[in-house]
């Protein structure tokens, strides 16, 4: 009798760990133009890899169902083949959305000044040359973002490189240039 209780009582321990375990389920589907399309399940964390060749905003847009776990860690690895430094990144945020960054939770492995202009903005940036990103080298990033209710979600997030303000102020000059001579 005793042992049909150790028995009962270790089943019992075993089920409720499992039950445990699998409170934070997120399903999570990502399209960004630059990476394709990713299919995240069972987990909290979404890991990125890609390559930004321009200065366009790149719009990640993120939908999935989540339980009673909303808050999730983004991580992404981006490579730089502008053939521009990059002094900087920002990630916003749709604005109408529920989506928010987790403040205190951003990272980098080559960025050091984080700054959360609110929930939704977020701008890492560069507080020495050594800091910045050269063409050809690339930038990990991760943040923790907060789905507000459990359920269905969906949300955009919009990223882009912060160029070195030499480059900014050399390509305005050069398109300048270029509208004068065509106008001559």
């Amino acid at each position: 009798m005793g042992k049909n209780i150790s028995i009962l009582s270790g089943l019992a321990a075993a089920v409720l760990f499992i039950g445990v375990a699998q409170a934070g389920f997120i399903s999570l589907e990502c399209y960004t133009s630059h990476l394709g399309f990713f299919s995240y399940e069972d987990g909290i964390e979404l890991s990125l890899t890609g390559t930004i060749d321009t200065f366009d905003l790149d719009s990640i847009i993120m939908s999935g169902e989540t339980d009673s776990d909303p808050t999730f860690t983004l991580s992404e690895t981006i490579t730089n083949t502008s053939g521009v430094t990059w002094t900087g990144y920002q990630l916003s945020l749709d604005p109408g959305g529920d989506a928010t960054f987790v403040g205190g939770t951003a990272g980098s492995d080559r960025f050091c000044g984080i700054v959360y202009t609110d929930s939704k903005i977020l701008t890492f940036s560069a507080l020495s040359a050594s800091e910045e990103v050269l063409h050809g080298q690339f930038v990990s990033l991760w943040v923790d973002i907060n789905i507000p209710d459990p359920g269905l979600f969906n949300f955009n997030m919009t990223q882009g490189p912060i160029p070195e303000p030499a480059t900014v102020v050399l390509l305005g000059f050069g398109a300048l240039v270029l509208l004068a001579r065509r106008r001559a």
